[in-house]
């Protein structure tokens, strides 16, 4: 198992670390798996779920959320569209994730959604300004920055597809 040596810099701090490759790999595989399955179950429950309903997302915003108007808005004009997109969202970013496809747009995505549902959910009772979807939002980003879709991930097979050589921009997408 060998070790590898890592120079960052973080705001201005300049730090070596040494890490295994072979245990950074598998931890990798496995956030992205238990962060992908924490989105499917949470797309299918909803969608299987009759009772379930966007609306009640954002009406069920409390008073003292500084968006709350804008809200219970959203909860009576839009909700018919975005139930379909929180539900298949969540379960296709998670298949994605799970899968270490597009890795990064899937991340992108699902940041957006963890983005939204932690502004319905302000103010946070007990957890200051971070609750789960921040924690959720940090993942997400720890595992697009390192590429985690090309480990054990369908991302190593697309980025060596001719598609993406002709259209290197869809690196950015991937990862």
């Amino acid at each position: 198992m060998s070790s590898e040596p890592v120079r960052t810099g973080v705001l201005g701090h300049e730090s070596a670390i040494q890490y295994s490759q072979t245990w950074a790999g598998y931890s990798l595989v496995a956030m992205r798996v238990a962060i992908g399955w924490v989105f499917f179950n949470a797309g299918v429950s909803r969608l299987v779920d009759p009772a379930w309903s966007a609306s009640e997302v954002f009406l069920a915003v409390r008073p003292e959320n500084p968006l709350a108007g804008l809200w219970q808005a959203v909860g009576h004009s839009l909700a018919w569209l975005l139930g379909p997109l929180i539900v298949w969202g969540l379960s296709l970013v998670g298949a994605a994730i799970i899968f270490g496809a597009a890795l990064r747009l899937s991340a992108l995505v699902g940041t957006a959604i963890m983005g939204l549902l932690w502004a319905t959910s302000l103010p946070l009772a007990d957890a200051l300004l971070v609750d789960e979807h921040v924690v959720y939002v940090f993942v997400l980003f720890g595992l697009g920055a390192f590429g985690a879709g090309r480990i054990a991930g369908l991302d190593a097979y697309f980025e060596s597809h001719p598609l993406v050589h002709e259209r290197p921009w869809l690196l950015g997408l991937l990862g």
